[in-house]
């Protein structure tokens, strides 16, 4: 709550930049996130092939609190579509395992490592009243890229990684320059990442979000 206060205070500053005008063809906004993940485990039974199984930590990995910036592009008069990046620093949570069978794993402690998200929307404007308006977005998003780990058994080694994508629902209510949104994104797949075989397939697993965002500068 103390991280979106301070943003709140920072961005605030920044609102005469952002004109009131609908006639922009670009907007660029900036604000933060609070994901709370809600996940369906496989079981409580060690992931062979890549040393993870129903760890807890894995909510570490996924929650928290990203700054991101979006550029949105008018496509029509109600129309848009957008990108978003976000980024946050964090811990790389995870449960250490000293052995597996006969064969002796570990992996590297204490790693902090920029996680990074990569959204691309379109969606829609419906207009309350002059200073109030309502949007629907809808799109598709690479979750957590970079933030990789070593994990070694004997002379071998690999990284591995917590990536993995969703679809996005989302509705965002603004008042002139402030932003107010919720949604959910819907994992999708989470191949050749530390999720894998760790939760159940399919559309079961997601995560809820809140937004606070400011309008930064149209033109």
């Amino acid at each position: 709550m103390k991280k979106f206060i301070l943003i709140f205070i920072a961005f605030s500053y920044m609102h005469p930049f952002a004109q009131q005008k609908d006639d922009y063809k670009i907007k660029l906004s900036v604000g933060s996130e609070l994901r709370i993940p809600i996940l369906h485990h496989v079981g409580d039974v060690l992931n062979p092939r890549h040393y993870f199984g129903n760890n807890t930590d894995i909510y570490e990995n996924m929650n928290g609190f990203p700054i991101y910036y979006a550029l949105d592009l008018r496509l029509s008069k109600k129309w848009f579509v957008s990108f978003q990046h976000s980024i946050r620093y964090d811990h790389i949570a995870f449960k250490e395992i000293s052995n597996y069978g006969e064969a002796q794993v570990s992996i590297a402690p204490n790693i902090s490592a920029f996680f990074s998200d990569y959204k691309f929307s379109f969606h829609r404007y419906f207009t309350i009243n002059k200073r109030e308006k309502i949007d629907v977005d809808l799109g598709y998003s690479l979750m957590n890229q970079a933030g990789l780990i070593m994990v070694t058994n004997g002379m071998f080694g690999h990284q591995r990684g917590f990536t993995f994508t969703s679809f996005h629902l989302e509705t965002n209510y603004h008042y002139k320059f402030l932003q107010l949104g919720a949604g959910v994104y819907i994992i999708d797949d989470t191949s050749y990442s530390s999720f894998e075989n760790a939760i159940k397939p399919g559309f079961g697993n997601y995560m809820l979000y809140f937004k606070l965002g400011f309008d930064v500068i149209k033109f």
